[in-house]
Parts: structure tokens; sequence; C-alpha cells
């Protein structure tokens, strides 16, 4: 993906006002996720108490929605 996106900006140039930044840090929070999730594989971990962690990460993300950025969820949204 990185391969794909920088041969697209050099072909069509840097979109102006892009926070580069912030794609930075999300780009190097998911790929740290997928190394310590292969990592805790590899040490013994079984694939559905990874995948049950992983699943749980959503649970703080709606909470500090809730309570910073004021959304509203339907039950079927929390199941």
């Amino acid at each position: 993906n990185v391969l794909v996106g920088f041969v697209g900006m050099q072909l069509t140039g840097a979109t102006a006002g892009i926070p580069k930044k912030a794609f930075a840090i999300s780009g190097a929070s998911q790929v740290s996720a997928k190394a310590c999730t292969s990592l805790a594989l590899a040490n013994g971990l079984s694939f559905p108490v990874a995948t049950l962690a992983k699943s749980g990460k959503m649970a703080p993300v709606m909470l500090g929605q809730l309570i910073l950025g004021g959304a509203s969820y339907t039950l079927r949204e929390y199941l």
C-alpha cells in the first residue's frame, strides 16, 4: 500500500492540505498492531483470544466518542 501510494503521489503530485503526519501515525499504529498480534500468536496465544482482544479495541473508541464527541449509537451498533 505504501509503495502504491508513493508511486501515485510521484505521478500526480501531492494533494495540498492532507495531514501527512496524522496518516503516518495511523499507519505506524496499524503496522505495530499487526506485528504485536503476530508476535503474540508466535508465542502461544490462541487465535480466538487474539481476535477477541482485537475486537475489544472498539469499546474504548465508542466510549470516547460518546463522552468527547457527543455521538449516539443504536443498540445494534453496540452489539
